[in-house]
């Protein structure tokens, strides 16, 4: 068993280019960091409220 702790991080940006920037750079972390990506606010308010509530 993995008692590691992942961090959580959220990427927001309204530009879609640069999110998908950020997925391809940080490709190699997605077994170290819980990663979020939303294009503006309202998504990523809902991605915090639906990762906090599980």
């Amino acid at each position: 068993m993995d008692n590691t702790i992942k961090l959580r991080i959220l990427f927001v940006d309204d530009e879609p280019n640069i999110l998908q920037g950020y997925k391809r750079m940080l490709r190699t972390m997605r077994h170290e960091w819980e990663m979020h990506f939303a294009e503006n606010g309202q998504e990523a308010l809902e991605k915090l409220l639906s990762v906090m509530h599980s």
